[in-house]
């Protein structure tokens, strides 16, 4: 199944936490950008959910496009062009296997046996969240 989440990838990730003492005790949180990453993410997914979960092994292919800076030459303008700055993929992919967690894709992320993860910057019509998703259902 390949689908398309049509959002500006977002830049926080699950993994930027703020700290706070809770009685006396270090307590980790997840930052408000963060939830609210991870909501726009469960809204979507659930709007394109499958009938059935997939079950395991399950392979997933994910590539993350974001809009082109305003500094990009025209020529380039509706080229793929890797990304090598923030977010990182690693973070990024967690927050969107966490939401296809929460919102029943799958039982646990731990049947996710292959994994590719790619980030660009693209066109307009290109912008989103790509995903590619074999399993079982």
């Amino acid at each position: 199944m390949t689908l398309h989440l049509p959002i500006v990838p977002p830049t926080t990730t699950s993994q930027m936490k703020r700290l706070a003492f809770v009685g006396g005790k270090p307590r980790f949180f997840k930052s408000k950008q963060s939830m609210i990453a991870e909501a726009s993410y469960e809204q979507l997914l659930i709007d394109a959910k499958p009938d059935e979960k997939f079950v395991g092994p399950i392979t997933l292919e994910v590539t993350f496009v974001f809009p082109h800076r305003k500094s990009i030459p025209k020529k380039l303008a509706g080229e793929m062009l890797p990304k090598t700055t923030r977010p990182d993929l690693d973070n990024s992919v967690k927050a969107l296997v966490d939401s296809m967690t929460r919102t029943f894709w799958f039982n646990d992320d731990a049947e996710i046996f292959s994994l590719t993860v790619s980030k660009y910057h693209g066109p307009d019509d290109k912008v989103g969240v790509w995903i590619d998703i074999k399993g079982a259902a």
